[in-house]
């Protein structure tokens, strides 16, 4: 076939793909941009039933992209209009460093509160980017075995694995009594029971891990017990 013909397989003249946006042709976001207009007049206003309104009207991702092009002021405004669950996924859709610092604005029993919503690695990003002094004040709000979970994570380095690690994991002891000995085998069933029980409480279902104790002795796929 002559160069420059169209072809079956969809190339235009010169070896373009016929398909391929002309130069001139405006490339389109694939996930489109809010207009956010209500809520900068609702913050101009300075009416907070206003802003509650407005931030009613927009996914809590949305309104977390935009925190980093605000200031400071206007964030805890943001933040302080929305109720905790919907703040934290606000502050998952923000970069790290502008929930920390956001974070920074809040008192430490809300700002515990907002994080316990967030997956762990969500959270420990974001600890991570607070000032010692930042962390200092929320390290008190914490129960005591959460803390201990947070600062085992962020005593790894940084760009280590074991920061994003989460202990919040799908976890069935082999047998039902205190000895494995003497005590019944648990089944499938009781797996899924464990998983349903607790599915607040765990963020990573796609294992079981089969445990003696402390001991793990074996990891079952989801896809196979079910």
């Amino acid at each position: 076939m002559a160069a420059g013909v169209v072809g079956r397989r969809g190339f235009a003249e010169g070896g373009a793909m016929s398909g391929a946006p002309d130069a001139d042709e405006p490339v389109h976001n694939a996930v489109p941009i809010p207009d956010l207009a209500p809520v900068d007049a609702a913050l101009k206003s300075g009416d907070p039933a206003a802003l509650k309104a407005a931030v009613k009207q927009f996914r809590p991702a949305d309104l977390g992209r935009d925190l980093s092009r605000r200031p400071i002021e206007e964030d805890r405004a943001i933040l302080d209009a929305i109720d905790d669950r919907r703040g934290a996924a606000m502050l998952r859709a923000a970069h790290p460093v502008v929930a920390a610092q956001l974070l920074g604005q809040v008192d430490a029993p809300r700002t515990c509160r907002l994080l316990a919503f967030l997956p762990t690695d969500h959270e420990v990003a974001i600890l991570g980017a607070m000032s010692p002094d930042q962390r200092a004040r929320i390290d008190s709000a914490y129960a005591p075995d959460e803390k201990a979970t947070i600062d085992r994570l962020l005593a790894y380095p940084e760009s280590a694995i074991g920061r994003i690690m989460t202990p919040k994991i799908w976890r069935c002891d082999r047998s039902s009594g205190e000895s494995p000995l003497r005590a019944a085998a648990r089944t499938a069933g009781d797996a899924l029971d464990i998983l349903r029980m607790n599915a607040d409480d765990i963020e990573v279902a796609v294992n079981c891990y089969v445990c003696d104790g402390p001991k793990l002795v074996g990891v079952v796929p989801l896809r196979v017990s079910r």
